[in-house]
């Protein structure tokens, strides 16, 4: 059988394991590339092989492959990439991402667990090359697992070398670039290796599948220099390839419901159906409620009006009122996640820096203290015992008389019996049954 040939049985096996995924990796381009030591998909849509690598491997091993590089494709992970660090990382960097986007992928297949390659990146192992321990936790994602990484990298020793922030190698590939061996002769530092990690120490290639450092643009964003542009990928056939892909998972779900798992039905959701930033649409809401006051202008004879004849008495001018806000954080023992109350207060403060200053209220059972917000960095959180918002609400507008009260909560609280004279935003941190409870004269913005 020849490399082609066991490559073709290679996705056909995929069927047997995911059919769902299919027709997907089934339009995938493919192309033979010599040297590269392993399998990888490029961020438009190509399967590129090494005859070598495909022999190597029985037809069950080989599916693996396949389904692994084609979820770095499906799950977006290049355009992650480069949301988080540009076009042009580090090998560090680079190396780090392809690490993370694979145990995320080593989670999702954990259906194909027996099937996985030696050597493959997994939670719990080592990675030798940024020579740190992957004892993460389960089920986070990509980008949190980098943060992670990172964080022990440059917990390291100074002289391991990390690698960040150096200018050499710059969309260089991990996997395949030319003169390896030769980078790693001069480079004895683990992360800064260039070669192609598992074909060359290992003549079988088998730990190459999932290698930190294998596969192609789709894992990490990084252009490799066997790749070839395809701009049908990015125009339309992207977009139709997901777009029967869920159809696909839709018709399995329907026949095998809880078979497929949900990162997946997440990633296609999130792609062909993009959600606008929810603390982007918090600014907004904010903004837009707080651009009037309740009173409007007012007539009054304190100023002149613009229409006043010269030779008959005073007629009424208009006052325009300044709109007036207060923030009530939810400072109670549930409220644990600390940084989405900080990037909320940061966003309402922006919000609202039309107004002349803004007032900002801690409360759990009771309001702790009230202060103007002049610094979010600085800002100090007073509370942690139960939660109260009903109270909290009722008397800030009551004493207070704003126009608008924006309340970061995450709703496990009681709520006013009556509709108060303010509009209430309340920025919901997470989701849970007590988002029921919520008035319908509230706006709720999820931050989840």
């Amino acid at each position: 059988m020849t490399p082609r040939d066991k490559l073709a049985h290679g996705r056909v096996r995929t069927f047997e394991y995911a059919p769902y995924l299919a027709h997907y990796i089934y339009s995938l381009k493919q192309q033979e590339v010599r040297g590269t030591g392993t399998c990888g998909v490029s961020r438009d849509g190509v399967l590129h092989w090494d005859p070598e690598f495909v022999q190597s491997l029985d037809a069950d091993s080989l599916a693996y492959v396949i389904l692994h590089e084609a979820l770095h494709l499906i799950f977006r992970h290049h355009a992650r990439s480069i949301e988080a660090y540009g076009e042009h990382p580090s090998p560090t960097q680079q190396l780090a991402m392809n690490v993370a986007g694979d145990l995320v992928i080593e989670q999702t297949m954990a259906f194909m667990r027996p099937l996985r390659p030696p050597g493959a990146v997994h939670l719990g192992g080592e990675c030798e090359q940024l020579g740190v321990h992957l004892n993460f936790p389960t089920n986070l994602n990509m980008l949190e697992y980098y943060g992670m990484i990172m964080a022990q990298i440059r917990q390291q020793p100074k002289g391991d070398g990390d690698g960040e922030g150096e200018g050499e190698g710059k969309g260089q590939d991990d996997a395949g670039s030319s003169g390896g061996s030769e980078s790693r002769a001069s480079d004895k530092r683990p992360q800064k290796q260039s070669g192609k990690p598992g074909s060359q120490s290992k003549p079988n290639g088998r730990a190459a599948a999932c290698k930190p450092g294998s596969g192609g643009s789709a894992c990490d964003g990084v252009p490799r220099p066997h790749e070839k542009p395809d701009e049908s990928w990015g125009a339309f056939q992207e977009s139709l390839s997901a777009s029967r892909l869920e159809e696909s998972v839709r018709r399995h779900e329907a026949q095998h419901p809880g078979s497929v798992p949900g990162l997946i039905k997440d990633s296609l959701e999130h792609y062909l159906r993009p959600q606008r930033d929810p603390f982007a649409h918090l600014k907004s809401v904010v903004a837009t409620h707080t651009a009037s006051p309740l009173g409007g202008r007012l007539a009054t004879y304190r100023r002149l009006s613009r229409k006043q004849p010269a030779d008959v008495c005073r007629l009424r001018g208009q006052l325009t009122t300044q709109a007036s806000a207060v923030v009530i954080v939810d400072t109670s023992g549930s409220m644990g996640d600390r940084e989405t109350k900080e990037r909320a207060l940061q966003v309402i403060a922006d919000g609202l820096k039309k107004l002349r200053s803004v007032k900002v209220v801690c409360a759990d059972t009771h309001i702790r203290n009230s202060v103007r917000l002049q610094d979010v960095d600085n800002f100090e959180w007073v509370g942690g015992g139960g939660t109260d918002m009903a109270r909290a609400l009722t008397d800030v507008d009551r004493a207070d008389h704003p126009d608008s009260i924006v309340l970061i909560t995450d709703a496990m609280t009681g709520w006013p019996e009556r509709q108060t004279r303010a509009k209430v935003i309340v920025a919901l941190t997470c989701d849970s049954y007590y988002r029921q409870q919520i008035p319908a004269w509230c706006k709720t913005v999820p931050l989840y």
